[in-house]
């Protein structure tokens, strides 16, 4: 979310009327603006994904998952600014009742209309992408899962650089490849920021990528 701009794209996901004609106060149609219309932060020029459910995580649509999102309930002030959005808009909103707006937990169920209307925003121009997906067997990783995540979720194209962790699990963050990789990409990112005119110590050598 913080090298993506997805236009009108999730706010389409739900009303189909426009937002300054839908029926609200200004405080409530500024927290929709701020939450549905989302664009890149200039200042992010590169983003690693670990394990990454882009499509969803298979896991979130276990039975147990949907069991314990049914316990969870969504802050207050969300509540109130959708019970405002579907009694002064019928007819403009897809949820009939603040019953109908998902936690975190449903919308990344895979199919949802929310992840896949995410997943099919590209990366910001400019910004360089990496990609480190474990799965728990052998090569090669199509069709194969980490426990919580499935590679052909996790996995997008174009990227600069993707490394399939083999026999890990979705907390690949402590595995050994895993850390090797982050700390490669680090100091690319180092060296390029030192050969921009950008002073962060001394520059240091990169090493190549893991095979």
């Amino acid at each position: 979310m913080t090298a993506i701009n997805t236009g009108s794209a999730l706010y389409d996901n739900v009303f189909n009327k426009p937002l300054d004609q839908l029926v609200v106060t200004d405080a409530t149609r500024q927290q929709m603006r701020d939450t549905l219309f989302v664009t890149p932060l200039p200042f992010v020029t590169r983003v690693v994904f670990l394990s990454t459910p882009h499509r969803g995580a298979y896991i979130a649509g276990s039975w147990l998952a949907q069991w314990v999102a049914g316990f969870v309930s969504l802050p207050q002030d969300i509540l109130k600014s959708s019970a405002e959005i579907i009694t002064g808009n019928p007819g403009a909103v897809m949820w009939t009742s603040v019953d109908d707006v998902q936690g975190s937990v449903l919308q990344m169920t895979p199919g949802n209309r929310f992840v896949k209307s995410l997943s099919a925003i590209p990366i910001a121009p400019g910004v360089r992408v990496h990609s480190i997906i474990p799965v728990t067997g052998d090569a090669p990783p199509d069709g194969q899962k980490d426990g919580v995540v499935a590679y052909d979720s996790a996995h997008i194209e174009p990227v600069d650089s993707e490394l399939v962790v083999y026999h890990a699990g979705h907390s690949v963050q402590d595995h050994p490849r895993a850390i090797e990789e982050v700390r490669r990409i680090l100091l690319a990112h180092a060296a390029e920021a030192h050969a921009s005119g950008i002073t962060c110590g001394s520059p240091r050598q990169v090493a190549e990528p893991i095979e």
